[in-house]
């Protein structure tokens, strides 16, 4: 996070611009990441566990996946 604030200083932008540009940037990880999981947020099934255990691990999965793809 503090390479991104410095990126930004660099391209001239204020220090409080900075931190600005480099939360939105997070914001935007994290709201990626919740597109996939939100998946397994509501999957609940009593009569069946392998099902929800399965919709849980696949949201997980999906997940490591997105945040995967933000670290290259």
């Amino acid at each position: 996070m503090q390479w991104d604030v410095v990126f930004w200083k660099h391209k001239g932008y204020s220090k409080q611009a900075a931190w600005e540009l480099t939360c939105l940037s997070i914001q935007w990880i994290f709201e990626d990441i919740h597109v996939v999981r939100v998946v397994g947020r509501d999957s609940r099934d009593i009569k069946n566990p392998s099902t929800t255990a399965m919709q849980i691990l696949w949201a997980t999965l999906r997940s490591h996946i997105v945040m995967e793809e933000y670290s290259r």
